[in-house]
Order: C-alpha cells, then structure tokens, then sequence
C-alpha cells in the first residue's frame, strides 16, 4: 500500500504540472480544455489511489462501513463516490466507529438536491455524493444523547468552488463533531467530486 501511495502522489504532482505548463502554451482553446480534461481525470484517478492507500481497500477494515451503490455506476463514479465517502470517514471518525449502529448504508449521485438547495450557485457544487446511513433502532453504541435511533442520516459531499460536506440533520451532524443542523464542513480534499 506505501508503493500505491507513492505512485498516486506522483500521477498527480506530474498531471499538476502538466496542466499548468498545457495551459501557458499557446494552442487553440479546444486543444488546451482536451488537456486540461484528461489531466484532471488522471488528477482524480491519482487522488481516489492517494485516499485508498492510506485508508486502505474498501471492507477490508472492520471498523469500516459497507456501502451500497444504488446504480450500477461505470468504474470512474464509483471511483469518485468510495473516495468521497472513504475522506468522509477519515474526517468525521464516529461514522466508522458506531458503523455497527448502521441497519444500512447507501451512496450515489444527487444533483436535483444541489440544486434544489442552491449548492450549485452558492459553493459551486454540480451533483454531489450523497451517503445514507440508517441509524437502528435499538443503537448499541452511539451515545443516547444523540437521538439518532430509527434516524436516516445525509451527508451531501461537494466539489467545486467550496468543496466540503453539509449535513440536514443534527444528528447527522453529531458525527463529524458539530450540534446543530444544517452544519457545513469545508473538506478540500472532496475537490475532485464533479
């Protein structure tokens, strides 16, 4: 896994550096946003192995919670939303920690909610991944103080201008450390969620 994370830290220092220098030479505009395209992707791709080097394979930590994808998505979104999710986890550590709290656990893509809720104008934000976590009824380990028992949970992950997480609920929001509902969280790192 350390070799992984060295090479995805060299996929995407080389397509930074490409970009910049693609973008300094004068080529017609569609040429450079061909570039500047497949550099981003190849920036994504370098980034999602980053994350996954040092967090390692999806399930393969039994802290870790199994989240279903609602669509057979191609390889590059699902790519985009284990990523996001697997940052997620890495910033909000309660979600892994009372995972077995969790009676399911569910990702995809939402536009419609980015914007319905004016995330498309306010943080820049073209669809976002959004995970579902459906508390139990019964939780055994979440603090009573909570009250996230029967609760379905939202967070919404955004790139863009002001990339981050925006959590509806309160309790939702407990587990990346905050009280109140409609809580945002600026994570740089979920940039690449597009």
């Amino acid at each position: 896994m350390e070799n992984l994370g060295t090479i995805a830290f060299g996929v995407v220092l080389a397509g930074g550096v490409f970009l910049g220098a693609v973008s300094n030479i004068d080529r017609p505009p569609r040429v450079v946003r061909i570039f500047q395209t497949i550099t981003a992707w190849t920036v994504v791709v370098g980034i999602a192995a980053l994350v996954f080097s040092f967090v390692g394979d999806v399930g393969d930590q039994s802290d870790e919670i199994n989240v279903t994808l609602t669509e057979d998505f191609n390889e590059v979104d699902k790519t985009i939303i284990i990523g996001a999710v697997q940052i997620l986890s890495i910033q909000c550590p309660a979600i892994t920690k009372y995972a077995t709290d969790f009676v399911k656990s569910e990702a995809d893509f939402n536009e419609f909610y980015s914007r319905n809720a004016g995330f498309d104008k306010t943080r820049g934000w073209g669809r976002l991944v959004e995970l579902r976590l459906t508390v139990s009824g019964d939780p055994k380990s979440l603090p009573n103080e909570w009250h996230a028992a029967h609760h379905t949970l939202y967070f919404s992950m955004g790139g863009g201008r002001q990339p981050g997480v925006f959590m509806l609920k309160e309790q939702a929001a407990r587990f990346c450390g905050f009280t109140k509902s409609r809580s945002f969280m600026d994570v740089p790192a979920l940039r690449f969620v597009k």
